[in-house]
């Protein structure tokens, strides 16, 4: 017996993922973490995937965590920006491989194109621009299928230099079923001129093509109306005065998603599906110190993805954090400031048996924020070894340590925060 996994049951994980971000009661967080160096802190270590590393690990040095908004995600392809010169990919219905292939572009009018034909092994010289259902041919032999214009806000927001968002604007759909290209499969040999095409059997309307002979052979086949209704269709040359030439039909794709019949659901009409969108995009905005919850005077090394933290308990019914922004960090309230030197960023400090680091010592209020913790802090007195000064409150982490999901993990070298700084993450997570 042999089976597969789709790459359909990709695409559905990824849009299943996408749409937990809007379902009620889950929420979605972008962490930082790691405010001590690295052994090399030029090169951060591949992240671990077990469970030491993405469970008590994590939260053991995280910092700060920001609630990841509806707005702040996005369904991914990949990026192959239109280039003259370069020979791409062609839509095939039947290309196992099709979604590892260059057979789309966007253009630097942020318009996504579809290629559905081309010369054989010629590049592309001419940038397409028209937004239309109609199937042409450009000047330099390609045909290319409008998809939509990627909106300028998801452009800068989450676009890479190797994704951009699998949505936009101004969709044209091609109809259901219809037939945009033909692919010539043997040239033949003695044509004087071009054959007919002839439908042999398909269960559409409407479809008609015209070949191109050149030297005595079918070089191509322009499609010059694409019908609809078709599920199957096979196409047969006859005439011109030479033999052996053989085509195959190239249907459009099936929108799934569409609930309506009379709907249109050929190429343009689901895009996420149509150019192998696996990827769901993430982008979060850290803000200077995010109303003080985050310190300007650190750096950090780790950022990931958490879904749904708990809030902060010590006993009865633990409730989803909604929070903006949460502190991750214990929050050590000081009688006044420390005696005999200060406490520094990545200090270890002692209470008794209790170690800690210290992530960020707020000299304005008195307050040390500590991760990395062995033991239980409490009120008294703490030291470093040279400062020291008493505890009078210990403020609890916003969420419950440990308990939620860690989705994703990115090691960094270190980002150094400034006062009046923002720092913007973009990821890309692939099913």
């Amino acid at each position: 017996m042999t089976a597969i996994v789709t790459d359909r049951y990709r695409v559905q994980n990824a849009k299943q993922f996408f749409a937990d971000f809007s379902t009620a009661g889950n929420s979605f967080y972008t962490f930082a973490g790691r405010s001590h160096a690295w052994s090399n802190d030029l090169s951060p270590p591949i992240p671990d995937d077990n469970l030491f590393s993405n469970q008590y690990d994590i939260f053991d040095d995280m910092i700060v965590a920001k609630r990841v908004q509806t707005t702040d995600v996005c369904p991914m392809v990949r990026r192959y920006n239109w280039t003259s010169g370069t020979v791409y990919d062609v839509y095939d219905d039947q290309d196992v491989n099709l979604y590892r292939k260059v057979f789309f572009v966007i253009t630097d009018e942020l318009k996504v194109y579809k290629c559905l034909d081309r010369p054989a092994a010629t590049a592309s010289t001419v940038k397409p621009t028209a937004v239309t259902t109609n199937i042409a041919r450009s000047g330099d032999g390609y045909v290319w299928k409008y998809m939509y214009t990627l909106a300028s806000a998801d452009h800068l927001k989450f676009s890479t230099n190797l994704y951009i968002p699998a949505r936009g604007t101004g969709a044209v759909v091609s109809p259901t079923g219809s037939v945009n290209s033909v692919f010539v499969v043997t040239g033949g040999t003695g044509y004087a001129t071009a054959p007919a095409v002839n439908v042999v059997s398909g269960n559409g309307t409407g479809f008609t093509a015209t070949a191109t002979v050149s030297a005595g052979v079918v070089t191509r086949i322009d499609v010059t109306a694409q019908g609809s209704g078709y599920t199957y269709l096979t196409l047969s040359l006859t005439g011109g005065g030479g033999t052996g030439a053989t085509v195959r039909a190239v249907l459009s794709p099936i929108n799934h998603e569409i609930t309506t019949l009379a709907t249109a659901t050929g190429h343009g009409s689901e895009p996420i599906a149509e150019l192998g969108g696996y990827y769901v995009g993430v982008a979060t905005r850290f803000e200077t110190s995010e109303s003080g919850l985050f310190p300007v005077s650190i750096s950090y090394r780790k950022i990931g993805l958490l879904r749904n933290p708990w809030n902060f308990a010590t006993s009865g019914t633990l409730v989803r954090s909604t929070a903006s922004v949460v502190r991750q960090t214990i929050e050590l309230t000081l009688s006044g400031a420390p005696t005999g030197g200060t406490f520094a960023n990545n200090d270890t400090i002692n209470q008794g048996a209790a170690s800690a680091r210290v992530v960020w010592f707020d000299s304005t209020n008195n307050k040390v924020y500590i991760n990395g913790i062995r033991g239980t802090f409490t009120t008294g007195s703490i030291t470093n070894g040279t400062a020291s000064g008493t505890v009078t409150a210990v403020g609890n982490p916003g969420f419950l340590p440990v308990r939620s999901n860690v989705l994703y993990v990115e090691t960094r070298t270190p980002i150094n925060r400034g006062a009046n700084q923002a720092e913007d993450f973009r990821y890309i997570i692939e099913f």
